[in-house]
C-alpha cells in the first residue's frame, strides 16, 4: 500500500511539473517520491517480498474485503446483519458510483409515469440530503472501528 500511495502521489507532481514546467514547486518532490518508493522495495525485502510483491498494484475491492472481513472476529454479527456486510455493501455501492454504474443508485429512482401509451414510464433519480449522508455516516463507523481497534492494539497484554 505505501509503493501504491507513493506511486500515486509520484504521478500526480509529474503531472503537476508536466503542465507547469521543470522550475515549478513540485519537481523536487518526484525525486523524493522515487527515494521512498525505492525504499519500501527494500522495506519489504526485510519480511520476505519480492520487488514483483511491493510493487504490485494492490486490488481495491479485495484489499476492502481483506480488511473488514478481519472486523467480524472483534465484532460478531448482530441480530439484523453484520457490521463486516455493512460495510462490504457501503463499499461496493460507493465503488460502483466512482465508476459510474448506475445499480447503486436505482433504489432511488422515482419511476415516472409514461405521458401515452406508445412511451415506456421514465425515472428520476433523486437525491436529498439524508440519501447523501451515507457517505459521511460510512466513513465514520470506519473511522471509530478503527479507532477502537487502535485503542485495544496500543496497549500491551500479556
Amino acid at each position: 500500500m505505501a509503493h501504491e500511495e507513493f506511486r500515486n502521489e509520484r504521478t500526480a507532481y509529474r503531472e503537476i511539473v508536466q503542465i507547469e514546467g521543470p522550475n515549478s514547486g513540485v519537481a523536487s518532490l518526484v525525486a523524493v517520491r522515487n527515494e521512498w518508493i525505492t525504499r519500501t522495495v527494500a522495506a519489504g525485502a526485510t519480511i520476505g517480498k519480492t520487488e514483483a510483491q511491493v510493487t504490485q498494484r494492490p486490488e481495491d475491492t479485495a484489499l476492502i474485503d481483506s480488511v473488514i472481513k478481519r472486523y467480524e472476529h472483534f465484532k460478531p454479527p448482530e441480530e439484523g446483519g453484520s457490521l463486516v456486510g455493512a460495510y462490504r455493501l457501503i463499499w461496493r455501492m460507493h465503488s460502483g458510483v466512482a465508476h459510474g454504474f448506475r445499480w447503486p443508485v436505482m433504489y432511488r429512482t422515482v419511476i415516472t409515469q409514461a405521458l401515452s401509451d406508445s412511451e415506456a414510464a421514465g425515472g428520476l433519480v433523486t437525491n436529498d440530503e439524508d440519501q447523501l449522508m451515507i457517505s459521511a455516516i460510512a466513513m465514520g463507523l470506519l473511522i471509530a472501528r478503527a479507532f477502537e481497534l487502535y485503542d485495544l492494539r496500543r496497549v500491551p497484554h500479556l
